[in-house]
């Protein structure tokens, strides 16, 4: 039973990824802005396991741990609108 509402979480998180590609693509106005983006948050996740089991050393993987997923992707995204407005506007400065 876990298994199957695992596997139901983690076709979720690929819909929430692609859906977060497009509004990037529409954003972004940059296939490979929004692809870069994309990629920058997919491979942040294994650093952070990596961290977060080899450095501290921590097996404990609850099910609350899986609603990270959410949370990284939604800063991550705040952050690239961030940069990216920030980085058009400065453009415009004299």
């Amino acid at each position: 039973m876990f298994n199957k509402q695992a596997e139901i979480d983690i076709y979720w998180a690929g819909y929430s990824i692609l859906f977060v590609w497009l509004a990037l693509l529409v954003h972004l106005k940059s296939f490979l802005l929004a692809c870069y983006s994309i990629m920058l948050i997919i491979f942040s996740f294994p650093v952070t396991q990596l961290i977060y089991t080899g450095i501290f050393r921590i097996s404990y993987l609850s099910n609350l741990h899986l609603i990270v997923i959410y949370i990284v992707i939604i800063v991550a995204v705040n952050d690239i609108f961030v940069t990216y407005d920030a980085w058009k506007q400065s453009g415009s400065i004299q």
